[in-house]
């Protein structure tokens, strides 16, 4: 079922950032504060990515990505589809592969966070047993300086 999910290549690293910036982009535009919105450009994107690759798995070949997943610790902390794999079943793919590694890490109960008002991820997350454990602010972009404040939902899932 997640055999074809693999851990992302150096090479790739420009055609991963790509994916994920037009993905966030998707997801956040109108969601979150327009302050972040410009913190998230494409070059922070670059960033997030050299700053994450060790912990990247990867949908699509080599240089063509459809999908990304990030774990960190006991934290499901990036889940991104490209547009047109969107409804292919690949974001449960990444999502099923995120959380047998965590239980295989000794995770037995996962976190993530979500921006209040992202419905699509929301509902992604509510229908494969994740629940909204409280909502907190939390700030994001703080690469760039203090960070700006985003509501989020933190849904946690027992491993």
């Amino acid at each position: 079922m997640t055999d074809d999910l693999r851990w992302a290549e150096p090479e790739e690293a420009g055609a991963l950032a790509e994916m994920w910036y037009v993905a966030w982009q998707d997801g956040h535009v109108g969601v979150v504060p327009d302050a972040l919105v410009r913190a998230r450009s494409r070059a922070a994107f670059d960033q997030r990515v050299q700053d994450n690759l060790p912990r990247i798995r990867v949908a699509g070949p080599v240089g063509k990505p459809l999908g990304l997943c990030i774990t960190r610790e006991e934290q499901l902390h990036q889940l991104f589809v490209a547009a047109e794999a969107r409804r292919s079943g690949l974001a449960s793919r990444l999502l099923a592969d995120a959380e047998a590694r965590l239980k295989a890490e000794g995770v037995r109960r996962s976190w993530l966070k979500c921006a209040a008002g992202n419905e699509r991820a929301a509902a992604f997350y509510r229908t494969r047993g994740w629940t909204v454990a409280r909502t907190e602010t939390s700030l994001f972009g703080q690469e760039l300086g203090e960070g700006v404040p985003v509501v989020t939902w933190i849904f946690e899932k027992d491993l």
